[in-house]
């Protein structure tokens, strides 16, 4: 807390001033956390003083408080495309970073428990934008922004969290995360010299090659790079009490039901037990993982977030059951290794799958080369489909999105695509109509996404192509299936062998 305290005080982060009477005065308060190496262990305990802005009045004490960080699918980008030029990546991260930005409003605070100085009518009026104000994250972004930009980077227009930087024939990336910095360049000097150019004006720790990012573990080797969290996953498993269980070979059974019929009734007993068990933080982790780096998670966790408000014992036994494969998959990695780099993308859905109200899921999955997939998703459909082809022309639509977005930010980064993405669907009726071949007819209550479809074909966006269902990637994001189907896909997406 000392430590702290005078940290904020060196950087000028307030001055004190007679108490306002005609201004809201914000309190504060001390948040204490224990932070964790990339092997779990206890690495220090951190003390911080945060501002309690909860009590911010809208237009008096802020207004804007949007602030954007990079994608994580970006950051996977610069995995493929490092590993394929066989360059490091490296991080760094910029210490109390909020408090090198300034405030624009007038914001008072009462001053820290246990470092009162003249009695309580002294109050701290705020120089600078102290964690837990409503716009520090963003006055933050717009801080390291300027100072990117004096160092000749430009956002790109698809990421405005990745900067990028043409000179001397090389290309420099940049991809911000709050106050970490994820980095790489074809030149070996740049890790150098960018690391001096921001210390020049921010306070830099932990610099070197990337080996852990947001809870993952990135072993970072020339033309090899692997992403794992067997950490956090064996901690999971110690919380849950799942750490001595028995293995499964599938995140969920093969055509498991998942229904509303299995919740309990309000105000049940049932409803009492289920409140006991930390289901909505299991299913948090779960969605956690499937975010980050085990995309065989996605369409588990998914569907067991359907059941957030009123979870059944069968959805814990079901979430319980993502325990037991993790306890067998722990250490499963993506492997993003030297080859090409071509973008391939594959889609499909359920039809009517979810039991309830019988809408459709939506899949898609997106590889740069032969590496591990660097976007994907699991979501259930807006409405009702009335048909298997209109569920895929549907799905198909959701991916066509993300592929103009992964496109736009491979372009930005000066390695634009060559000719048109090849989107693989297992439904020959709906790459028909995403073709322009076929007529319209009983498509009309959908001709919106069928015409976004058809326009980007003509542009040469993507390209429809049929792929088999048995090797349709994209099928293990949109149902259960069997312990062979599961783990030739898991293999496909983590970076091993695909078929096309």
């Amino acid at each position: 807390m000392d430590a702290e305290y005078n940290s904020l005080v060196k950087q000028q982060v307030w001055e004190l001033v007679q108490r306002p009477n005609d201004r809201d005065v914000i309190s504060g308060k001390w948040h204490y956390t224990v932070k964790l190496d990339k092997n779990g262990s206890v690495l220090k305990h951190k003390a911080r003083f945060v501002a309690r802005g909860f009590k911010q009045i809208y237009g008096q004490d802020y207004t804007e408080t949007y602030s954007p960080t990079t994608r994580l699918s970006t950051i996977r980008i610069l995995m493929a495309c490092a590993a394929n030029s066989k360059s490091m990546l490296y991080q760094m991260d910029i210490k109390t970073a909020y408090l090198n930005a300034t405030l624009d409003e007038d914001i008072y605070m009462e001053q820290p428990a246990g470092y009162t100085q003249q009695g309580k009518m002294l109050v701290c009026k705020l120089k600078k934008a102290l964690y837990g104000l409503k716009q520090s994250g963003r006055n933050w972004y717009h801080c390291l922004t300027a100072k990117l930009t004096a160092m000749n980077f430009k956002a790109s227009a698809h990421d405005n969290c990745l900067f990028i930087r043409r000179r001397n024939g090389t290309c420099d990336y940049a991809a911000v995360w709050v106050d970490d910095i994820v980095y790489y360049s074809s030149d070996p000097n740049f890790h150098t010299s960018f690391e001096n150019d921001i210390s020049s004006t921010f306070t830099v720790g932990d610099c070197g090659e990337l080996n852990w990012f947001l809870g993952m573990k990135i072993q970072t080797t020339p033309g090899f790079i692997t992403v794992c969290q067997q950490s956090y996953i064996d901690t999971l498993l110690l919380k849950f009490g799942m750490n001595d269980c028995k293995g499964a070979n599938t995140p969920l059974a093969e055509k498991a039901v998942l229904q509303r019929e299995d919740s309990p009734a309000e105000g049940s007993s049932s409803q009492r037990e289920m409140q006991k068990l930390d289901y909505r933080g299991l299913v948090g982790s779960l969605n956690y993982l499937a975010n980050t780096s085990r995309p065989d998670l996605a369409f588990a966790a998914h569907a067991l977030s359907s059941f957030l408000n009123n979870p059944g014992y069968p959805h814990w036994l079901a979430a319980k059951h993502v325990l037991r494969y993790l306890r067998n998959t722990g250490d499963y990695k993506l492997v993003f290794a030297e080859g090409s780099t071509k973008l391939a993308g594959y889609s499909d859905s359920d039809f009517a799958g979810a039991v309830d109200g019988r809408r459709s899921t939506s899949g898609y999955c997106f590889h740069l080369g032969a590496g591990a997939a660097i976007s994907w998703s699991s979501k259930r459909q807006g409405s009702v489909a009335t048909s298997t082809t209109e569920a895929e022309v549907f799905a198909a639509d959701e991916a066509l999105k993300e592929a103009i977005y992964l496109r736009g930010v491979l372009a930005d980064m000066n390695r634009a695509e060559a000719g048109a993405t090849t989107l693989f669907i297992d439904n020959q009726s709906a790459i028909a109509l995403c073709k322009d071949t076929a007529p319209v007819g009983r498509a009309k209550h959908y001709a919106a996404k069928l015409e976004h479809l058809r326009d980007e074909a003509r542009r040469k966006t993507v390209v429809p192509q049929f792929i088999p269902t048995d090797n349709n990637t994209a099928d293990i994001l949109t149902k259960g299936l069997g312990r062979m189907k599961t783990f030739k896909f898991v293999q496909q997406l983590l970076g091993g062998k695909r078929e096309y």
